[in-house]
């Protein structure tokens, strides 16, 4: 376990019995809450007015997150603006959903995750459970899914999807 204090002593023993028990020694591992972003983000290419566009093709790919420590961790996200000029955060506009990277299916608890797309607000929501930190099973995607405005003028969009990690 993580965290925690682990104590020992060593006692010699030869043919003719035990010497004298050690003086008691402790080590402990801790806990690291660390987190790498493998795709950083997600860079869709221009869209019409009203047109829907997501990551779950994989094109544009979406932000993957890794779990690099060593504690299973959930990981909540929000975002710094809106998307769009006219739409506000908390719209079907500007969505976001759990993913599976292809390779690692079983990375988090995917019943405890936000399985469909959920609007993207700019206050922190878990979308992903249970991260778990073993190299073979420690990544996952946070999917995008955007809407073109009807109403949205022209010009390059930004926005910042702001990620935490908790420990589990």
């Amino acid at each position: 376990d993580v965290d925690s204090v682990y104590n020992w002593t060593v006692f010699v023993n030869d043919s003719l019995g035990y010497g004298q028990e050690s003086a008691s020694l402790n080590f402990s591992i801790s806990s690291v809450n660390a987190i790498s972003l493998v795709v950083d983000n997600a860079t869709f290419s221009t869209l019409s007015l009203g047109q829907e566009d997501n990551t779950t093709d994989n094109s544009p790919n979406p932000v993957r997150v890794r779990n690099d420590g060593n504690i299973r961790l959930n990981i909540s996200v929000h975002a710094n603006q809106s998307l769009w000029i006219r739409k506000p955060l908390n719209t079907t506009f500007y969505m976001m959903a759990a993913g599976n990277f292809s390779t690692q299916t079983e990375s988090f608890n995917w019943s405890g995750s936000a399985q469909s797309f959920t609007n993207v607000t700019n206050v922190s929501q878990y979308i992903i459970k249970q991260l778990e930190f073993n190299a073979t099973k420690n990544t996952g995607e946070i999917e995008v899914s955007v809407t073109t405005p009807f109403d949205e003028p022209d010009g390059a969009k930004e926005s910042f999807l702001m990620l935490q990690s908790v420990w589990y």
